[in-house]
């Protein structure tokens, strides 16, 4: 069954969402069947208390900066009490979700 369908990575809205029905969200990801032949795969926010990315490894991350929330690319260094660093090696704040980056356009 699964060898006639059509996976795609989706962002944002979902499309003709009336017609979408969720089937499976874990792992970080939400699996959709948009149609009888199409598959659709949304990544989810991730709380930091819930579970840590690969070390090292880029991710979009959430951060509170003072009273302001900033989303950017980042990654954490270090084992149980892992410092946070933005794509130009700055630290971050208070990073509380993360997600996995999206595939890039082809």
């Amino acid at each position: 069954m699964l060898e006639n369908m059509t996976f795609i990575e989706m962002s944002g809205t979902l499309p003709q969402p009336e017609k979408c029905t969720c089937i499976h969200a874990l792992d970080g990801y939400e699996t959709y069947k948009i149609d009888d032949n199409t598959i659709g795969v949304r990544p989810l926010w991730i709380r930091v208390e819930q579970r840590l990315p690969e070390d090292g490894k880029d991710v979009l991350v959430s951060e509170k900066y003072r009273s302001l929330k900033t989303v950017k690319i980042g990654h954490r260094l270090g084992g149980s009490d892992p410092i946070w660093v933005d794509d130009h090696g700055y630290p971050m704040d208070k990073v509380t979700h993360w997600m996995p980056l999206p595939k890039p356009p082809e």
